[in-house]
């Protein structure tokens, strides 16, 4: 056992970044991963801004090199290991020297450094967690090596909401060929000259070097059925995360494998929603940022090309009986009238929810049965707004909880006055009651704007209504994206890339025009 304090540096390389990337990076925080670095080569308009986004974060840096377009994909990897080896060594170096500077601290602890390079379809699974199997590694080893353990589609056709890790359970059996693969997280001081290594995924160390997550022999364990997973593994969601044509129909035929069930750790699972609320704020702001800017530009446009005005009786007129000034109306007088600009406030209810066998829904980790408190609008009734009491984040299942606000499209009947809630928070399979209550809120929501075209709210919508809500808090912003129309939802895609994860799927109507 090492006495040395273990840090952790981890690369991810990044083709596209999707609305799995803050999954995926709040899952290895929380699994101890000290640093991480998103690795993208040439990256476009769209995956930059929402790079810039998650770099806000202390413990996430962004490194996007140029490389020269003609590279093969093997020479493509090992240019961007060797990029990914450099940044990581640096950020762990400059981490220990600027606590030996830190005069506050009056002891220094050695540390025990390890670096590991992913893909964005690997998730790292440590049992029972990464801080415990590092300091019982043997000091003489120079890597620990993990499995692959290949993950299916689990029958979805197209990505759901929610985390990857939740939403794909069913992997292939433990003999499929492909589960032989290891990932490394090796040591950082047998790392050779990052110049000289020329295979991206051994680093260039010698297997007899390389210790298995189960403790024995990385080549014992290998053949041994029963140990390939033990100590831990590398979730790999090839199917779940290849986009369009990234895999022949042969290939994911051949990964599209859905015969064992996993069950994640419930504490990881938790930690992951918690730190991804943050990562997601984090973007939600940006979001609500950048919509500003749109805003403005669309003020502007309306603002150039007004109608000119055709005074034909004069600016000032005077009879013997009246006289009259002519007035040219602002543009935020005529805009006064419109109902996205001045959407009415209408009444906030709070309710409490309850099943079937009378109990009331509570988040996942269920503080002291404190229930979850439901806001809720009759004239948008399939919009529902959870909080607790405390005005603290919570997690119930994979649902967004921004600024303690947890926002989404539910299904509402109006005739037995009950919703179903959505299949990212876990509870879809359940009837939920309307129980009225008198829980204040926790802030005044601003009113949501009415629909402008038959499918919803459009892109212009939204933004006169941003107009005329100039002080608009982030969560508002999030309820109000559940109203767009599928080509709403399009637009602010492609203009606004970081808001990706609060957006409805573009292809169906808002819930509330179903």
């Amino acid at each position: 056992m090492s006495a040395k304090r273990n840090r952790v540096g981890c690369a991810v390389l990044l083709k596209h970044a999707d609305h799995h990337l803050s999954g995926w990076l709040a899952w290895h925080l929380a699994l101890g991963i000290d640093h991480i670095a998103v690795v993208t080569a040439n990256p476009s308009d769209d995956t930059q801004q929402v790079l810039q986004a998650y770099q806000d974060h202390p413990s996430i840096s962004w490194l996007a090199p140029e490389l020269e377009a003609h590279l093969s994909p093997e020479a493509r990897r090992l240019e961007l290991t060797r990029h990914s080896l450099r940044h990581l060594q640096q950020i762990l170096t400059d981490s220990f020297s600027s606590q030996e500077e830190d005069t506050s601290l009056t002891t220094h602890h050695p540390t025990d450094d390890w670096v590991i390079v992913l893909d964005a379809d690997e998730y790292l699974h440590v049992d029972p967690d990464l801080e415990m199997r590092l300091c019982f590694t043997d000091r003489n080893a120079a890597a620990l090596a993990f499995n692959w353990r290949v993950f299916g589609s689990a029958g979805h056709l197209t990505p759901p909401k929610g985390h990857i890790v939740t939403n794909h359970i069913w992997h292939a059996p433990q003999g499929f060929y492909d589960h032989y693969i290891t990932r490394r997280i090796v040591r950082m001081e047998h790392i050779p000259p990052v110049d000289t290594i020329t295979n991206p995924f051994t680093f260039n160390i010698p297997a007899h070097k390389v210790a298995h997550a189960s403790g024995d022999n990385s080549q014992t364990a290998n053949k041994s059925e029963h140990k390939k997973w033990e100590g831990g593994c590398i979730l790999h969601y090839i199917c779940a995360q290849a986009h369009d044509d990234e895999l022949s129909s042969a290939m994911r035929a051949y990964y599209d494998r859905n015969e064992v069930m996993f069950s994640p750790q419930k504490r990881q699972l938790h930690a992951t929603r918690l730190i991804s609320h943050t990562l997601r704020e984090i973007a939600l702001t940006i979001g609500l940022e950048q919509l500003k800017e749109l805003v403005e530009q669309q003020a502007q446009d309306d603002a150039n090309t007004l109608p000119p005005t055709n005074n034909f009786l004069g600016e000032h007129v005077q009879h013997a009986t009246f006289s009259y000034t002519h007035s040219t109306l602002s543009r935020k007088d005529n805009l006064l009238l419109n109902a996205q600009f001045s959407a009415p406030y209408a009444i906030n209810n709070t309710f409490l929810l309850r099943d079937a066998e009378g109990k009331l829904l509570e988040c996942d980790e269920q503080r002291g049965h404190n229930p979850l408190i439901a806001v809720w609008q009759k004239n948008t009734p399939n919009i529902l707004s959870l909080y607790i009491q405390d005005e603290q984040n919570f997690a119930l299942g994979d649902a967004f909880c921004a600024f303690h606000i947890a926002s989404m499209n539910v299904t509402y009947d109006p005739q037995v006055n009950m919703i179903r809630l959505p299949h990212e928070t876990g509870q879809d399979n359940t009837l939920l009651e309307l129980v009225p209550s008198s829980v204040p809120l926790p802030f005044l929501f601003t009113p949501l704007p009415p629909a402008d075209e038959q499918e919803g709210l459009s892109l212009y919508g939204l933004l006169i209504w941003a107009e005329g809500h100039p002080n608009l808090h982030p969560a508002d912003l999030q309820r109000a994206l559940l109203l767009l129309t599928p080509q709403a939802t399009q637009e602010l895609r492609t203009l606004i890339p970081v808001l990706k994860d609060f957006l409805p799927l573009p292809t169906t109507k808002p819930a509330f025009m179903l």
